[in-house]
């Protein structure tokens, strides 16, 4: 189902507002007579007008309606801008009872000609420690394929140690490739003995050929 203010406004149906105490419980209760279990909420700005972004206790409400929605077994996604800091936009009390939070992220690489394309990082989750591996950094492009769109995604961590073995194999200094990366240096350092165990870089930082068949496959080698 989708609930199009354009569509709802010839039917002389209120517009979308989350703001509005009477709205909320009308579309609660459509929510639950549905049977509807998941509903996005695409955009927080767009659907509470007038609302103050930087008050938590403007925002208590909505927190508040949106708590009974998951008592009632109801998943709530909410669709949200982000500042010039790159943070959410507003009070940070949204976040309080968020289960997860999602930020999409600009790669250090970007550019213009890249189109879409982003890092979705897990920014706060509730999560068992088992299933820690499944909030990696996962960087997504989408890409045509045959007349058709299509996502390709990877492994940020994987790709930037790739990134590091090619930058280590022409000669950069590894307080540049740090600085480059925006890792640590002692991250470059231990990722270097890593690369040199694995047989894929030498002591004097060439690359052996298993090093380059590995960057080869990568897409990583120029």
């Amino acid at each position: 189902y989708i609930y199009n203010d354009c569509y709802a406004n010839s039917l002389c149906l209120p517009k979308s507002n989350i703001a509005d105490h009477k709205w909320r419980e009308d579309f609660k209760n459509l929510l639950i007579e549905k049977g509807i279990k998941v509903v996005a909420f695409d955009n927080i700005a767009s659907l509470s007008p007038g609302l103050d972004e930087n008050s938590k206790q403007e925002w208590d409400p909505i927190n508040q309606w949106l708590l009974q929605l998951r008592f009632a077994g109801i998943t709530s996604i909410l669709v949200h801008h982000t500042g010039k800091s790159g943070k959410q936009r507003g009070t940070s009390g949204r976040e309080d009872n968020v289960d997860v939070s999602i930020d999409l992220v600009r790669p250090a690489d970007y550019s213009t000609d890249d189109g879409c394309r982003f890092i979705a990082h897990f920014s706060k989750h509730r999560l068992p420690q088992p299933d820690l591996s499944l909030i990696t950094d996962t960087e997504f492009k989408l890409v045509i394929k045959n007349g058709s769109c299509e996502w390709s995604f990877g492994n940020v961590e994987a790709e930037t140690r790739n990134e590091c073995l090619r930058l280590l194999s022409q000669k950069y200094q590894q307080t540049t490739i740090a600085e480059m990366l925006k890792k640590t240096k002692g991250t470059i350092s231990k990722w270097k003995k890593a690369f040199i165990h694995a047989g894929y870089l030498k002591n004097t930082g060439e690359l052996t050929p298993q090093g380059r068949m590995y960057l080869l496959e990568c897409g990583r080698e120029d």
